[in-house]
């Protein structure tokens, strides 16, 4: 089988556009929603832009609905914003 890893598996999205890292995010399981950006940094792939800014059906991002949800400290959203600020404009 040949799957091309970023279209098939990590940005493959929902019926209402969200990605395994939206599902995380939306959730408050920043252990997956970290996971998910470390496997993608080990694997060498340069679509963390692709990644962290897909947009769902409602436009909403992954580091969007982060910050929104209310299941994450204050302070862990901080820490995740500061790990990839350098990642996301305006943030």
């Amino acid at each position: 089988m040949n799957l091309n890893l970023k279209e098939d598996l990590l940005l493959l999205g929902d019926v209402s556009g969200r990605t395994a890292c939206h599902l995380a995010a939306e959730m408050g399981n920043t252990g997956t929603f970290e996971e998910i950006f470390d496997w993608v940094n080990e694997a060498k792939l340069n679509f963390e832009f692709d990644l962290l800014l897909a947009k769902d059906a409602i436009g909403k991002t992954p580091f969007e609905l982060l910050k929104e949800c209310p299941f994450i400290s204050d302070d862990k959203k901080a820490e995740l914003l500061q790990r990839w600020k350098c990642y996301l404009p305006n943030a």
